[in-house]
């Protein structure tokens, strides 16, 4: 699915969460940072944030960008 819905919105955060599936945490963090880049809402200090795993990084970003994506 992701792949039928790439170089949309929606197709982004299937790669991102498929990164994360798999543990590919590097990856899944460049994608991230790659949405933010274009996500409006998110907010980018977050994917800096001390201390905090690439993937929760990550996921953070899969969680609140998804929930936007359905408004």
């Amino acid at each position: 699915m992701a792949a039928e819905l790439d170089g949309t919105q929606q197709g982004a955060y299937l790669r991102l969460a498929v990164e994360l599936v798999h543990g590919r945490n590097a990856q899944a963090l460049a994608l991230a940072s790659e949405i933010v880049d274009w996500a409006d809402r998110l907010e980018p200090r977050w994917l800096e944030a001390p201390g905090v795993p690439d993937d929760i990084k990550a996921a953070h970003v899969l969680a609140e960008g998804a929930l936007y994506t359905i408004e």
